[in-house]
């Protein structure tokens, strides 16, 4: 049986950033871990020629929650680069799945599914209360899809 153990946030990004980085370099493309503290980017990726580039925000979950989606903030909802894209790790599983999505895409969305939430009522008719936290779902189409990269 395989023991559960709880890693901290930190532990569980750093895993993240490494397992896409891993698999980056695995399929042949040149991928650093962007410097600690650089706004929006955690790993920088390039083609072997170095003609096509692209920078990546990881998010990684490594907790099942029931909604099956992917904590961010409200600042993603202004990211709107074109060579900016999110790796959204789920390590809930035994192989960890990466979801590769642009950053227009989550910004869009979680835009739209934050305002549906504030104007739906909460528990008890209430009316629920602003805040920081988003929350993306990817669909399937995003599953394992690196050609987003665009490094082709």
């Amino acid at each position: 049986m395989k023991k559960t153990i709880k890693r901290q946030s930190t532990l569980t990004g750093a895993a993240g950033e490494h397992y896409v980085m891993y698999r980056l370099l695995r399929m042949g493309y040149i991928a650093a871990l962007a410097p600690k503290g650089v706004p929006n980017s955690d790993l920088i990726v390039t083609n072997v020629e170095g003609e096509l580039t692209a920078v990546i925000q990881v998010k990684t979950k490594s907790q099942k929650n029931g909604n099956g989606s992917f904590q961010l903030k409200a600042k993603h909802e202004k990211l709107k680069s074109k060579n900016l894209f999110y790796c959204l790790v789920d390590d809930t599983v035994e192989v960890p799945v990466v979801y590769c999505v642009p950053c227009a895409v989550i910004a869009s969305t979680i835009a739209k599914t934050h305002k549906a939430w504030l104007t739906a009522l909460g528990k008890n008719g209430r009316a629920h209360k602003d805040n920081d936290i988003r929350w993306f779902a990817p669909d399937v189409k995003w599953k394992e899809n690196w050609t987003v990269l665009k490094l082709e």
